[in-house]
């Protein structure tokens, strides 16, 4: 989906881990992104905090529930919150 628009994907996972969350940090406020999508299972408030006070670029929060898994709307809701992340960038 995002190739076919002309973006490039980038996957990081920080697995609660602070010094993985701030070197993802760092690499995605170094110009060469255009938007971050971040996708938590848990309410990390240090990550919240971080995006309000250090993050440079366009940004949409999703907290993934379980449900979002038990009811099948997994794939809507990654386009939903996709298509919400490119009117931030455009």
């Amino acid at each position: 989906m995002t190739f076919d628009l002309g973006y490039r994907l980038l996957i990081f996972q920080s697995f609660g881990s602070i010094h993985k969350e701030k070197e993802c940090f760092k690499i995605i406020n170094d110009g060469s992104v255009n938007g971050v999508l971040i996708i938590m299972t848990l309410n990390n408030e240090c990550i919240i905090e971080k995006l309000e006070v250090e993050n440079m670029v366009p940004t949409v929060l999703w907290k993934l529930s379980r449900s979002t898994f038990e009811d099948g709307l997994i794939l809507d809701e990654v386009k939903m919150y996709f298509n919400q992340l490119l009117g931030k960038i455009f």
